[in-house]
């Protein structure tokens, strides 16, 4: 762990739930990209976190202010500390699949811009501390994402990109998607898929696949990085490994060694 990397904790707290402490000490602002592959909140604790998301917009974060990210939002952040202190954020994952937050045909967002509630900002107070109980915190999580997020019917392409989020280690077949979202054409549906989302439903399998391989670099140690790229669909490891440094900017077992 770097010198502007003081921690990087995360926890699994249950069933389609997650948790994370990030602290860092940079002064020039540092910047990433991403897409969201769950139903993503962090609440600012220290230091300034700006963040544009494609659902949300851009927006400045400072201390007491929470951000929030929708499955399949792409987004681009830029964030430092403020001197002399450490930046400091606390933010969970919630899987909606895993916790029978929709059904099979609804899709799943975050309503704009909501507010952190004071149980929410104990809860990161606590976990920051190293004071959470897991199946405390993941309750708490949930009620606040229950009462935050609108539940809708899907539409053909959400439905189709919702089948990827169920089968990201199976191959995927892009004719096979067409017909789940009407489409006679495979090239059409890839063109309408990336209109809507933003990413191709290539890459869009990709960061699925990549995003659950980091993640389980660091909940699963016990899996060998060949392992690993077995679960998520990768049938060549070397492959694997660029595609994984490519995506996150490391080794897989660097980023696992990281992120415990």
């Amino acid at each position: 762990m770097g010198q502007e990397e003081t921690r990087y904790d995360r926890t699994t707290l249950g069933p389609g739930a997650i948790a994370w402490v990030y602290e860092y000490r940079n002064r020039a602002p540092k910047t990433k990209s991403g897409l969201a592959t769950g139903l993503e909140l962090g609440l600012q604790l220290r230091g300034a976190w700006e963040q544009s998301g494609s659902r949300a917009g851009r927006r400045l974060y400072e201390p007491g202010s929470l951000h929030v990210i929708s499955p399949a939002e792409s987004y681009d952040l830029a964030f430092r500390a403020p001197d002399p202190q450490s930046g400091l954020q606390v933010g969970f994952i919630v899987y909606p699949d895993e916790v029978a937050l929709v059904g099979e045909d609804e899709d799943v967002a975050f309503v704009r811009a909501p507010a952190p509630t004071p149980a929410l900002v104990a809860l990161c107070r606590a976990f920051a501390a190293s004071e959470a109980r897991p199946e405390e915190a993941r309750a708490e999580v949930l009620r606040f994402v229950t009462a935050n997020v609108t539940v809708s019917p899907v539409c053909p392409l959400v439905r189709a990109k919702r089948t990827i989020d169920k089968t990201f280690a199976s191959a995927l077949y892009v004719k096979h998607l067409a017909e789940v979202a009407g489409l006679s054409s495979g090239v059409s549906f890839s063109r309408k898929f990336a209109k809507r989302f933003g990413i191709t439903p290539v890459a869009y399998r990709r960061a699925l696949r990549l995003n659950e391989a980091a993640r389980l670099t660091w909940a699963r140690p016990d899996l060998s990085v060949a392992a690993i790229a077995e679960l998520v669909g990768f049938d060549d490891e070397p492959h694997f490994h660029r595609a994984f440094r490519a995506f996150h900017g490391t080794t897989p077992a660097a980023y696992g060694r990281r992120a415990r």
